[in-house]
């Protein structure tokens, strides 16, 4: 029961005085206690962002390197084609630099070009290499093989008519002529042939068994 004293107005006067004194002297503790918890949330806050901040950095830097690795990596080309052709050598390959070259050297190689052994004309033919326009005496059982590997390279043509080389099974060997020219007729053209049984060629040149377009 509330003394009489403290009814009434100054009753009440009397008991806000005393709620006021006892509330004062915690007000300033209070104010410090949300201050600090203040700067608590401020110092949590700033370190959260700064977090975040770090973490887009790292994540940035790594796509930067991821994108970089993929670009940077790629495959080689590939070499040079082949392909075929020619009159003699007629497969060919082609290098990197664009020079089609023909033929076969080793294949070529193991042609005989010089004693070759015959019974009649026939025993014996030329094949002639129009980009070099040199004519090569062979054995008539090598003529396709003499054809197809004799080896040559594009750079090597010459602006020259190829001879066309007269056959003989002279003294059991294979030989051939170069023609003396006629004025009355134009040059022949030189082509892949073989020896004609039964006629002596006219002769020109001493006989041997490779020509150029000199003779």
């Amino acid at each position: 029961m509330v003394p009489a004293s403290w009814q009434g107005p100054a009753g009440r006067a009397r008991r806000f005085v005393l709620f006021a004194a006892r509330i004062v002297p915690v007000y300033p503790l209070a104010m410090r206690f949300s201050s600090s918890l203040l700067v608590l949330a401020v110092v949590t806050l700033a370190a959260s962002a700064c977090g975040d901040d770090e973490s887009q950095t790292a994540s940035a830097a790594t796509q930067s390197s991821a994108a970089s690795t993929s670009t940077s990596t790629g495959s080689g080309g590939a070499g040079g084609t082949s392909g075929t052709g020619g009159a003699a050598g007629s497969s060919g390959t082609q290098g990197g630099g664009g020079l089609a070259c023909h033929g076969d050297q080793v294949a070529w190689d193991a042609i005989p070009k010089t004693m070759i052994p015959c019974q009649k004309n026939s025993d014996c033919c030329v094949v002639v290499n129009t980009c070099t326009s040199e004519a090569q005496v062979v054995a008539a059982a090598d003529s396709a093989a003499a054809a197809a590997s004799w080896p040559y390279c594009d750079n090597d043509c010459v602006n020259c008519q190829p001879p066309m080389i007269a056959l003989e099974c002279k003294e059991g060997q294979c030989v051939g002529y170069f023609p003396m020219p006629d004025p009355t007729k134009p040059p022949e053209l030189g082509t892949n042939h073989c020896g004609e049984d039964g006629v002596t060629p006219a002769g020109g040149t001493p006989p041997k068994q490779h020509f150029d377009c000199s003779g």
